[in-house]
């Protein structure tokens, strides 16, 4: 009998290292280990264009906006070797979003779906764009008259959570909440052209 344990245990072990993953970790374990950049601070041109006819009425106004947005890349990893995962979701609710001025701006949440493969103890970024061209122009728009005119010192801080969701292959739900944070500076670049010479 006490040859019989052991080789139950070492029997254990064989079926134990040659299953595909860690039975010890039947589910995929899957934490955010990196968030680049964590506080992104965006810089915007806001060009207008004050297009008058040759009485110096006012016709229309183009607008222009400029940008270098880079997305927010954020980095998961499987950390047991259990099972894959896949991030199928993603959900960015805007808890607070005010200005320099004191004002509270409301946009509503940001959905959308996609596909991040995360292997067994392996690690997978996926590239997110916190704040969107529409919701920046927006905030500009919301704010060129103001008090009759334009301001050249517009900040906008938007505070994010940012959820995920999405299963491992067992079908196991799986979710992460990342909070962030995104600050817009505005320059605002104005000009004024007889209609016909731009």
């Amino acid at each position: 009998m006490k040859y019989v344990i052991p080789l139950i245990i070492g029997g254990l072990v064989i079926v134990a290292s040659s299953c595909d993953n860690n039975p010890f970790y039947p589910k995929a374990e899957v934490r955010v280990t990196k968030v680049n950049p964590e506080n992104q601070k965006l810089k915007v041109t806001y060009q207008l264009t004050y297009v008058l006819d040759q009485f110096g009425n006012l016709v229309r106004v183009d607008t222009a906006l400029t940008y270098d947005i880079q997305p927010v890349a954020i980095t998961f990893s499987e950390l047991y070797g259990g099972r894959w995962a896949d991030i199928q979701h993603y959900h960015i609710l805007y808890t607070s979003v005010t200005t320099n001025f004191g004002d509270t701006l409301n946009f509503g949440p940001l959905d959308g779906g996609f596909n991040l493969y995360i292997p067994p103890s392996g690690e997978a970024t996926a590239n997110l764009w916190t704040v969107t061209f529409d919701i920046i122009d927006q905030c500009a728009r919301s704010f060129i008259d103001y008090e009759g005119g334009l301001t050249d010192s517009l900040i906008v801080t938007f505070n994010e959570q940012i959820d995920f969701d999405g299963k491992d292959e067992l079908d196991n739900d799986i979710h992460w909440h990342i909070p962030h944070s995104t600050v817009v500076y505005y320059d605002f670049e104005v000009e004024y052209v007889q209609e016909g010479a731009k």
